[in-house]
């Protein structure tokens, strides 16, 4: 699978854009979060988060949380967000 990190680069996307648009989503992160989630080494908390990056990123939302293994699920049908 792929790691966020991939993911925005495919998308013309910096982590410094997705720490900006997360933090106009009220979602203040620390840039150093943002770049553990886009190397694969830390992972959000919650599917919310997950949510979130998907929608400033326009995609899916099983696209983003098969960047994580928390939320990567066989049967995409029952993510919560």
């Amino acid at each position: 699978m792929k790691k966020l990190g991939q993911v925005l680069k495919e998308e013309g996307r910096s982590q410094l854009w997705l720490k900006n648009q997360l933090d106009k989503k009220g979602m203040n992160r620390d840039a150093s979060q943002i770049s553990r989630w886009c190397t694969g080494e830390n992972e959000p908390t919650d599917e919310y988060i997950c949510g979130i990056i998907s929608e400033v990123l326009g995609l899916p939302k099983e696209t983003i949380a098969n960047c994580f293994k928390r939320f990567r699920k066989t049967d995409t049908e029952g993510l919560k967000f």
